[in-house]
């Protein structure tokens, strides 16, 4: 299968990724809801100066501030729920130390389309499934 989207911007085109992430997730409640996903790609498009910080409390105070620019009503609690439900749904992951990092899936994902759209090439999405159900 090929879905061609032309003249994307990041946000636009990491939505797109997102959906598609969904649409191929076979168990509905380790599904992103909309919500998550904008929270998923605010955090994700923070300057680089948060690479190791991206879900500090610095980090969450500006993608909250960019969320009700945006039209979004959340508070600091339903941001936090948000985020910890993206962890449960296996979108993050918790270290040891209690510091919150996107799981290499979705940091590959993002890193894959940011330099795709910055030099203007393709971005190549592959599934590959498998039956069996243990290897989940």
């Amino acid at each position: 299968m090929i879905i061609n989207y032309k003249n994307l911007d990041k946000k636009d085109f990491l939505t797109k990724y997102f959906n598609i992430l969904n649409t191929a997730q076979p168990v509905k409640s380790k599904r992103l809801t909309g919500t998550e996903i904008m929270v998923l790609i605010e955090f994700l498009l923070l300057p680089d100066k948060f690479e190791n910080k991206r879900f500090g409390t610095l980090a969450r105070k500006k993608v909250l501030d960019y969320l009700l620019e945006g039209g979004y009503t959340l508070t600091r609690g339903n941001l936090n729920n948000k985020i910890y439900s993206m962890i449960e749904k296996g979108y993050l992951r918790k270290d040891i130390d209690g510091v919150i990092y996107p799981k290499d899936f979705v940091s590959h994902g993002f890193k894959g389309i940011t330099s795709t759209i910055n030099n203007g090439d393709n971005f190549d999405i592959i599934f590959r499934f498998n039956n069996d159900l243990q290897a989940s």
